[in-house]
């Protein structure tokens, strides 16, 4: 009984000194004030969006024995934009692999402050289909460019068509 009866005294006090960390007494004489300090807290989540801006378009090809690629005249690289408030994983696939007989690759490149990303992707000699980056936190955002190239080895290696594929971009923690 001894021991439940002190215990119990010593849960009141540690109770009655907890409540006693807020509160704040005293006069209200002219001239007088009481302050009190109130915690604030908040949790951001870690949070991203992809933004589409522009399509990869290689334009019309010649259909000769040539590499070409998305910087010639009348051709445009892709871009799309990530913001994002936290590191991020950035994965870059081409939907449909095969979309094109000839080797192709693309190259995403981008800059965030004093750091440039780089990942070639594809069907090319020594180019994984896809590709990664581990992308920083960058206040603001930023604009990542797909530059595309397609070889033609042969004439005859690639029939005179139109043909489009998408590459899925990933974001992930």
């Amino acid at each position: 009984m001894k021991k439940f009866l002190s215990l119990s005294l010593v849960l009141v006090l540690v109770l009655a000194m907890g409540a006693m960390a807020f509160a704040n007494e005293g006069s209200l004489n002219p001239g007088e004030q009481l302050d009190a300090q109130i915690p604030v807290y908040a949790t951001i989540g870690p949070y991203a969006a992809v933004q589409y801006l522009e399509s990869v378009n290689f334009g019309i090809l010649l259909g000769a024995v040539d590499e070409y690629d998305t910087n010639a005249t009348g051709a445009q690289n892709g871009q799309f934009k990530l913001e994002a408030n936290t590191d991020v994983k950035i994965e870059f696939e081409v939907q449909n692999f095969d979309w094109i007989a000839s080797p192709y690759k693309f190259v995403v490149m981008g800059t965030a402050g004093l750091v440039a990303y780089n990942a070639p992707f594809g069907n090319w000699n020594g180019v994984s289909p896809t590709n990664s980056i581990n992308y920083g936190y960058y206040k603001g955002g930023t604009v990542f460019d797909i530059a595309g190239y397609i070889e033609i080895k042969s004439i005859s290696q690639q029939k005179a068509d139109s043909y489009d594929t998408n590459i899925l971009v990933t974001v992930s923690k």
